[in-house]
């Protein structure tokens, strides 16, 4: 493996929350601004930053360009958005930008091929062949509720799946069990005659891929169902 390609692996495990943090404009912002600045360091000239400016190069066709808007405080704070460079994919073919904005954020997977850019919603996870990603989120406002699925197909993301539940639902990612199929977790109101004395139970759910379709297995036993007078959202649970 060549210098480069060390480096693109070193950065394929960091995440968004080693990104975390707190500082005087209320928004995290200085935190994230070193974190990327390691992160910048490592993959450039791949990738660089000018003031608000961030640059990303593809192999063929135009970089991808994010640019941040950091107004004063009381002067449109709505409008604030920043744009983080957050590491590379499993596969080293894309760049994760981390987004945050005045109420939620998202996630963008940015092609190294083609510098297109892919809303991911959360922080997505991939699948041991390297052929699928899938985000699951669980959120009480402004981001996605629900799962997403993607199929990778020539450093493109095509959307195969998607489900955005109704009412009080969380779902939570666990682990892929296989390239087709991943494990996850599904927390809601409870059924009294399972749950009597508690307000929500938890149970695992499988998404699942059968002849050639995607979709969610909710089928449960007994012995697998939990029983909670929480409702974190499960993406937030052990």
């Amino acid at each position: 493996m060549g210098e480069l390609g060390w480096c693109l692996a070193a950065l394929t495990m960091l995440s968004s929350t080693a990104l975390a943090g707190t500082d005087d404009d209320g928004f995290g912002t200085k935190s994230r601004e070193q974190a990327e600045a390691r992160v910048l360091a490592t993959l450039a000239p791949l990738a660089r930053r000018k003031g608000d400016h961030l640059v990303l190069r593809a192999r063929h066709g135009k970089p991808a360009t994010f640019d941040n808007v950091h107004p004063d405080f009381g002067e449109g704070e709505a409008s604030y958005r920043d744009f983080r460079l957050i590491g590379v994919s499993p596969d080293k073919k894309f760049f994760i930008v981390e987004a945050t904005f005045y109420e939620g954020g998202n996630v963008f997977w940015v092609s190294r091929g083609d510098g297109k850019k892919y809303a991911v919603e959360a922080a997505a996870k991939m699948s041991q062949d390297h052929q699928h990603v899938v985000t699951v989120n669980a959120s009480d406002a402004y981001d996605i509720n629900g799962v997403v699925l993607w199929a990778i197909r020539n450093d493109a993301l095509v959307e195969r799946f998607r489900f955005e539940p109704a009412g009080i639902v969380y779902y939570g990612f666990v682990r892929w069990l296989s390239p087709t199929s991943a494990l996850l977790k599904k927390r809601y109101v409870a059924d009294k005659t399972l749950c009597p004395t508690s307000s929500f139970m938890e149970h695992p759910v499988t998404l699942r891929r059968t002849a050639g379709t995607w979709a969610l297995d909710e089928r449960f036993d007994r012995q697998s169902l939990r029983c909670h007078d929480d409702l974190r959202p499960a993406a937030q649970m052990d």
